[in-house]
């Protein structure tokens, strides 16, 4: 659903379609920007429909706003103050204010919740059930989860011209693109599976497709979707006897992150691993090693 916003609020979210934002970011900044105006326009009397409203909202209106805010988790709050410090800020690049009554305002601190991820036991259980059951499509999908950790959208969008001997070129967020190094299980995974396509004759410029054996025209076979993965995630772990509440495709990617951390590979390595723009965000993930390392030395004590 597309809400009403302002048109100089409707060009900032064109911008960052050109930016090459996601469609999900985009929807969710829509939203935020709704609320805003919708809140002024209740609260405050303000019906914003021109430049010159918007040079009207101040430090206060903004501050109010924030205040009014009733949401369960901190994160959907500092989510939606961003949203529109971005779009003050970008009111202010392009010279349509000569003052950004957001630059003051302070974002919501956010409480992170430590990222869940799987036993070293519990990441080879799911991958043995998928072997078991001779899917070598979903053998694949779980291997490149857990040795890659990969988006689920990311996987998804793997074309057969990223693959360059042992190396993988990821299209991440905002359309930035990272080397990813695949090891001997990684690449055997792959090649079992291309040999596989074609037996089927298959012709597709994407890596991973739909499920090609059911198909009656070949031609028709489209590449897997994000939200199949999560499917296919989710049969496996209850095939497994795990918890499917809590497993689904970015639990993999976490479990790929702790696991190189436990490994020895420094932070900046695996920032650059994952795709993460601020190393913020990747050392959460020394805050599960370090949880792990200190329950550990409580159960030996002598």
């Amino acid at each position: 659903m597309k809400y009403p916003i302002p048109e100089v609020a409707q060009k900032y979210l064109n911008s960052l379609i050109d930016d090459g934002k996601s469609k999900l970011t985009i929807k969710s900044y829509n939203h935020d920007l709704y609320l805003f105006f919708e809140f002024l326009k209740r609260y405050k009397g303000y019906d914003i429909t021109s430049i010159n409203d918007i040079k009207n909202i101040t430090e206060d209106d903004i501050e109010t706003f924030k205040n009014s805010l009733n949401v369960n988790e901190n994160s959907s709050k500092a989510r939606r103050i961003i949203t529109i410090k971005c779009f003050f800020k970008y009111l202010l690049e392009k010279g349509i204010i000569t003052h950004n009554p957001a630059q003051k305002v302070k974002i919501p601190k956010i409480k992170r919740k430590l990222p869940t991820f799987l036993t070293y036991q519990e990441a080879k259980k799911l991958k043995k059930v998928a072997i078991r059951y001779k899917n070598k499509r979903d053998i694949l999908i779980i291997t490149l989860l857990l040795n890659c950790g990969l988006r689920k959208s990311e996987l998804a969008n793997i074309k057969l011209s990223d693959i360059i001997d042992d190396m993988l070129i990821i299209h991440g967020k905002g359309g930035k693109q990272r080397i990813v190094f695949l090891n001997d299980v990684c690449i055997k995974a792959i090649n079992d599976y291309l040999n596989e396509r074609e037996k089927y004759n298959i012709q597709n410029e994407y890596l991973i497709l739909s499920d090609y054996k059911y198909h009656k025209n070949k031609d028709n076979v489209k590449p897997i979707t994000a939200s199949s993965i999560d499917k296919i995630i989710k049969k496996y772990a209850k095939l497994a006897g795990l918890d499917t509440k809590k497993i689904h495709p970015h639990v993999l990617r976490h479990t790929f992150a702790t696991n190189q951390l436990e490994a020895g590979t420094d932070i900046r390595t695996l920032q650059e691993m994952l795709g993460h723009s601020s190393i913020q965000t990747t050392v959460i993930y020394a805050s599960v090693t370090n949880k792990a390392k200190k329950e550990a030395v409580k159960r030996v004590q002598i």
